[in-house]
């Protein structure tokens, strides 16, 4: 199973996390325009969920199960069209394998750490 943690909920609520450690995730449906916008068409469809550690009336289920990967997730910003802020770069997503969730991870080159990719063997739901 894969999932998604946004790097604003890790960095604020989150506890580090390893490959090899069991784990309990609180999934909301993905955003699947966004992601698909960033990473590619393909990548949203995999996603089981993204894990939600603050409204936690959006959970629609929780996992568990052992990781067995991580990916920290990262993309360009450009200036929004209309001049409000930014917004992603199209197709500027990248992924780099990574060992564990912690605070020595760090974003790569011009990109901005946006989340991490992780994937659980063995995951089961929860009540």
């Amino acid at each position: 199973m894969r999932v998604w943690i946004d790097e604003w909920q890790q960095t604020c609520c989150g506890d580090p996390l390893a490959e090899g450690e069991e784990t309990t995730l609180h999934l909301r449906p993905a955003e699947v325009p966004w992601f698909a916008g960033v990473f590619g068409p393909a990548f949203p469809r995999g996603l089981a969920g993204c894990d939600e550690t603050h409204q936690m009336t959006d959970v629609v289920r929780i996992v568990q199960g052992t990781v067995a990967s991580i990916h920290a997730a990262s993309c360009r910003y450009a200036e929004a069209p209309d001049g409000t802020g930014c917004t992603p770069v199209p197709g500027s997503g990248e992924l780099r394998r990574i060992r564990a969730i912690d605070d020595t991870v760090r974003p790569m080159g011009d990109r901005d750490l946006v989340g991490f990719v992780v994937e659980l063997t063995g995951a089961h739901d929860r009540p």
